[in-house]
């Protein structure tokens, strides 16, 4: 695009906070740009004409909104104001479609416009949509690049807007003051001393070297994997309890801000298990000597860190208001560039300062605009903000005390925010249940989940048959299902009557070579329909069984059956005889089978009982020799009953 000298009003340099959006927009693609959507609902006939006169008459008053971003070869970017700019006007027509149909359509708009990016050579940065549901029902959609507005700044232009509109219903036109332009605000940081802040910031953060883990998302890396984009989930106070919540603000003479930010800092340090707790603050960045400042529309506000230590003894009053003079100390450094800020500490280059931001609503033109709103038939306002941090918390004041959390679905899901909505809540209301109580007894739990880990899951005991056994267990199987398949492995299947009767045999024969009550027999068989006759025959000849994997290496086999002191080795093909000291025989089932055969294939008598030892399993030897572990029966068969009773396993089912 060229520029025509003409076209331009002016030139300056950015703020610190649009630098910043300026990188994450260069590094990012068009639907991760930082971006503002902001929506909502006209009740009755909108003046089309009106309300675009509306728009040309607030960009012509604000440089901001007629503001593109230069970026010079080997120099520093510039924003560049030009003297006028069409805004980007789109309507839709769904007046005569089904409701299914509109309502999907407006979804579908909303999201197609969320992934359109802007140039930042081409003003306006920000596009408006009339969305005609029916002749008395529409949807108007306003979007911005976040480089060009605060919140703030936002709620003036939506102000401004709303007000010229009714003005020119009534056939007038709106006349406010000029405002203070925001190019006095870039010359006003210029003049800032950044050695002062620098000696601030280090003394602030010394000692924090990485960013407060946040462990309940997905880490960055799983991220990539994931399906991305932005949502928000929102939660409100009930009017009682935000009214509580305001009483003990006035009481103790604190902000709602202060407030916010210690259960936000304590839902981290609960989360983290952190005593010290960093994460992002959204500062208001309206210098008080700066004469106007509340008339300067732009992107004043600026994000930077908030250091809380949470002192577990101390009570909550006097830790909030410590709080408090903490936050007043911040106002005086509130300009700082986050990146310079980034340098000064000691969290490595490559790694974020903090991960989630805190934005608490101080808008003085909130309510005003509230009443004009309602007052023009506006209804279910919406904001949808997708910024470079992976969570983003949002609290609104008003009759109702509003949490909401906008974040990144690659890194979150629905659950958790829903969650972490209802633990930010418990903590906000018990800080103002009792100042003088210990932080060390607050907790995020709510109380369904503190009746859930304290009765609901306490609730184990389960009556179980104290006589069985594996045996006793299987052979009642065998019972119901005689002719059902009971084990297949590849083309092979044995049914259950036939694993029972092959298992017997070997019981009876194992017996004859006394395999008794916990005598220990090692089982060395790959994996195959002969293990699980090795096993069950192991077990019903009273015994133990010592699992020995074949390819394990020689001299830890030696080991095991040594440290174990198994008395029988069970293996089959391709094991050599000398598998096991001399005095341990060894019975292989392919060698000896045509000898085991002519066992009973009955059900024995007297095996073993429910307190005997069913197996012997060691440990891997990581941190030395490896450890043998002991199961009884009854050990197992309270866990086989247990998963039976709690998942209602099938025949359909696969459990590894």
């Amino acid at each position: 695009m060229e520029i025509a000298k003409s076209d331009i009003q002016d030139i300056y340099p950015l703020s610190p906070m649009q630098q910043g959006m300026l990188f994450h927009t260069l590094f990012s693609s068009g639907n991760e740009a930082p971006l503002m959507q902001w929506s909502c609902r006209i009740e009755g006939d909108v003046d089309v004409p009106a309300l675009r006169r509306a728009w040309d008459q607030v960009i012509a008053r604000h440089a901001i909104l007629r503001t593109a971003v230069v970026l010079e070869d080997g120099g520093e970017p510039v924003q560049v104001v030009f003297r006028s700019v069409p805004l980007p006007w789109q309507e839709r027509d769904w007046r005569r479609s089904s409701p299914e149909d509109r309502e999907r359509s407006v979804r579908e708009f909303l999201e197609e416009d969320r992934q359109s990016a802007f140039e930042l050579l081409e003003p306006p940065l920000m596009r408006v949509a009339l969305l005609r549901l029916s002749d008395h029902d529409s949807v108007f959609v306003w979007t911005f690049h976040l480089l060009l507005l605060d919140g703030w700044s936002m709620g003036m232009v939506r102000n401004e807007v709303w007000a010229s509109y009714e003005a020119l219903l009534h056939g007038t036109e709106l006349q406010p003051p000029l405002p203070r332009p925001y190019r006095d605000y870039i010359a006003w940081h210029q003049r800032q001393d950044p050695a002062r802040a620098e000696r601030f910031w280090r003394r602030t953060l010394r000692g924090i070297a990485a960013p407060t883990p946040l462990v309940v998302g997905r880490s960055a890396t799983d991220a990539e994997d994931a399906n991305g984009g932005y949502e928000e989930r929102e939660i409100r106070l009930s009017a009682e309890a935000t009214r509580s919540l305001l009483e003990f603000a006035r009481r103790h003479r604190l902000t709602l801000s202060t407030i916010v930010r210690a259960a936000w800092a304590l839902l981290l340090g609960r989360y983290s298990g952190e005593p010290t707790v960093v994460f992002g603050a959204v500062m208001s960045g309206r210098p008080a000597d700066l004469a106007g400042v509340e008339s300067i529309v732009g992107l004043l506000v600026n994000t930077l860190p908030v250091r809380v230590d949470i002192p577990e003894d101390e009570p909550v009053r006097s830790w909030l208001q410590r709080l408090q003079e903490q936050q007043s100390e911040f106002l005086d450094y509130e300009s700082s560039r986050l990146v310079d800020v980034q340098g000064w500490s000691e969290v490595p280059r490559g790694l974020p300062l903090f991960e989630t931001i805190l934005a608490v609503q101080t808008y003085p033109v909130a309510g005003a605009l509230r009443s004009r709103e309602e007052k023009l038939g506006i209804r279910e306002v919406r904001n949808f903000e997708r910024t470079n941090y992976p969570l983003t918390v949002h609290v609104v004041p008003g009759d109702a005390l509003s949490l909401g959390i906008a974040y990144d679905r690659s890194r979150f899901d629905r659950p958790t925010i829903e969650r972490m909505l209802s633990h930010f809540e418990t903590l906000l209301l018990s800080l103002a249940e009792d100042g003088d109580r210990r932080i060390s007894d607050i907790s995020c739990l709510t109380q369904r989940e503190r009746n859930q880990i304290l009765v609901e899951w306490n609730q184990t005991d389960v009556s179980y048959p104290p006589e069985a056994t594996l045996p006793h267990l299987f052979e009642k199987q065998v019972e119901r299902t005689p002719h059902a398949e009971a084990v297949v492995f590849g083309e092979e299947s044995l049914t259950y009557e036939q694993l029972n009767d092959r298992a017997n045999r070997l019981a009876s024969y194992l017996r004859r070579r006394g395999v008794g009550s916990e005598v220990l027999v090692g089982l060395c068989l790959e994996r195959s329909l002969e293990m699980l006759v090795g096993l069950l025959g192991i077990l019903k000849a009273g015994g133990a069984y010592l699992p020995l994997d074949p390819s394990y290496p020689s001299k830890r086999l030696e080991f095991l059956l040594e440290d174990s002191g198994a008395r029988v080795v069970l293996t089959g093909p391709g094991r050599p005889d000398s598998l096991a000291p001399p005095a341990v025989p060894i019975v292989r089932l392919d060698r000896d089978w045509e000898e085991i055969e002519r066992e009973r294939p009955k059900n024995l008598e007297g095996g073993a009982k429910p307190a005997d030892l069913a197996y012997v399993i060691y440990t891997s030897g990581s941190t030395g020799q490896p450890k043998g572990t002991l199961n009884t029966h009854r050990g197992i068969c309270n866990r086989l009953l247990w998963m039976q009773d709690t998942y209602r396993l099938s025949q359909q089912d696969r459990v590894l």
